[in-house]
């Protein structure tokens, strides 16, 4: 409030207004307490209508924590059976004979082996993601238990919550007309499976942003309330509530992606789902952060410029629009936006690992792959090499001394040996990331010397030191856990670094000769004299001309 000099606090300046006629000298700072009650015929009165939110608790979040919990059970107990193979349908093993229909001839401009759905591991990241909705509903639930403080406070907030509602709302509407038109040219464009999962990502972007800005605007004055207590009482309160959109963004995207995938068995079609989230994010963050500005503008240009009201002060309207904005912006657009680079990265990896020369049962394939490089070289530039594949030449010839040909030499990869490993990287991945997110989110530190420390940079650094220590924490375990994964899916000891040829030189492998013009035949012969060795390593090289390492450095890289 002002000081005393600047004017009396009193029944025509309640709250320490300035009028105009006076010099305005900045702030001196008390405690909630201490503020003037409103006065009757004063300039304020608390809006009986506007104070709803004391609630402490919400059953329909108590309800979606047992949906949730019950979820996460049965998941457990399916992937159980799953990675037992004691569960069929129709016929089809779930555990390793799913097969990803993105790879069947016709389906893609640009076609690929049959390869499978590595289902145990998806529906691991699916069982996951459940529990990361438990545990967001046991988050909201603490946020809601929370006091809420005085009539003056709640009030403020429910404007604050009702503002983000009605926005969120309101840009529904021309959001799911883009969203049909939209899911209607993919499907009929692409396929439908791509159509299909587009309108799945859209909505669970548009859900994971109003679940996270829900809970924002109920923890905002839970956590100005709680700080009346201490400045680790407040952060904590507001990290609880802010880990909300957090785990919200990680457990739905995981949820979302795993359950599109299992349900379409379309590697591909989930760029559609990534699409999907990207659309809401833009809208979200876009329109979101428009209206933020432009609310804080006018809320500065009305209240410091014309009236002479300091900055968020609440007896300015516009600075519940200015609030509003910051809630649907920086909670609901963000989380959107954080959706959508999530799910991104998911899927890109995921595509990219459906595409590499590492073949599900096709010795001949990978055979071929690892002589690519004769025809890259040898090839006529007006007559490319599939008109006669020197690769495909040598995988078929007889080896000398032996009544086996070249190819039969080369790993028939099952399902865990093969890309199907690759695109169950990101997902066991993001399962990590869910369980790390959980553990490093139940609780913050604040030290006992904040509340002794009087300077504010020194209570902003021991704040921030206190976030970053979980930051920290959980960096360091999914980081560990990402280069376990990765060593224990492609390492020398797994299934696939044990095929032959992944991490021992034991392949029969045919080379170009060394000289000016290797690609030309002797005398006599239609092939050029090719040189042999049976001490070579799988190091394919592909049609679009990237010379992949030997399979062995798959691991570290």
């Amino acid at each position: 409030r002002a000081p005393q000099v600047q004017g009396p606090v009193d029944e025509f300046y309640p709250l320490g207004y300035v009028p105009k006629n006076k010099a305005y000298a900045g702030y001196q700072p008390v405690a909630p307490a201490d503020f003037p009650a409103p006065i009757t015929g004063g300039e304020y009165h608390v809006d009986p209508s506007m104070v709803r939110d004391r609630a402490r608790t919400t059953w329909v979040v108590v309800a979606a924590a047992i949906w949730f919990f019950v979820v996460f059970v049965i998941f457990c107990v399916l992937l159980g059976l799953i990675a037992a193979c004691q569960l069929d349908a129709s016929g089809v093993r779930l555990c390793d004979e799913v097969k990803d229909v993105s790879s069947n001839a016709g389906f893609y401009t640009y076609d690929t082996f049959q390869f499978f759905v590595p289902t145990v591991y998806v529906c691991a990241a699916l069982t996951a993601g459940a529990l990361g909705m438990f545990a967001v509903c046991i988050y909201a639930i603490t946020v809601v238990r929370k006091p809420v403080g005085t009539d003056r406070m709640v009030e403020i907030a429910t404007y604050i919550r009702q503002g983000a509602i009605a926005f969120m709302l309101q840009e529904l509407i021309p959001l799911s007309v883009l969203v049909v038109i939209l899911f209607v040219l993919a499907g009929a464009g692409i396929n439908w499976r791509l159509g299909g999962a587009y309108a799945i990502g859209a909505l669970l972007s548009y859900v994971t942003g109003f679940i996270g800005m829900s809970i924002a605007t109920l923890g905002n004055v839970r956590t100005a309330a709680a700080a009346e207590n201490g400045l680790g009482a407040g952060l904590n309160v507001a990290f609880r509530s802010g880990a909300v959109m957090g785990l919200s963004v990680v457990s739905i995207g995981s949820i979302g992606l795993s359950a599109t995938y299992l349900l379409f068995r379309d590697v591909r079609a989930l760029a559609g789902f990534s699409a999907g989230a990207s659309t809401i994010a833009l809208f979200a963050r876009v329109g979101g952060g428009i209206y933020t500005k432009a609310a804080d503008v006018g809320a500065d240009l009305v209240g410091k410029v014309e009236s002479n009201i300091p900055e968020d002060d609440p007896r300015n309207p516009a600075t519940i629009a200015d609030n509003v904005g910051d809630n649907v912006g920086d909670v609901a657009g963000m989380g959107a936006d954080l959706f959508e680079s999530y799910v991104g990265s998911i899927v890109a990896t995921s595509i990219l690992g459906s595409g590499l020369p590492y073949f599900t049962k096709n010795p001949f394939a990978m055979c071929v792959y690892n002589h690519l490089l004769i025809d890259e070289t040898c090839g006529n530039p007006e007559n490319p090499p599939l008109v006669f594949s020197f690769a495909n030449s040598l995988c078929q010839r007889q080896l000398v001394g032996t009544t086996r040909l070249t190819w039969e030499y080369y790993p028939s990869s099952v399902w865990t040996e093969s890309v199907s490993m690759f695109i169950a990287l990101p997902f066991m991945i993001a399962t990590v990331g869910v369980l790390v997110g959980i553990l490093c989110t139940l609780y913050v530190h604040v030290p006992a010397k904040v509340s002794e420390q009087k300077d504010k940079g020194d209570v902003m650094e021991s704040l921030l030191w206190a976030l970053r220590t979980n930051v920290y924490i959980s960096s360091v375990l999914i980081v560990g856990a990402a280069a376990g994964l990765c060593w224990g899916f492609f390492g020398t000891s797994s299934s696939f670094g044990k095929q032959a040829g992944f991490n021992e030189a034991n392949l029969p492998v045919f080379s170009l000769p060394s000289g000016d013009n290797p690609c030309m035949p002797e005398a006599g012969n239609v092939e050029p004299s090719f040189t042999f060795t049976f001490f070579g390593r799988y190091a394919p090289y592909d049609s679009l001309g990237f010379d992949y390492p030997s399979a062995d450095q798959i691991p570290w890289r």
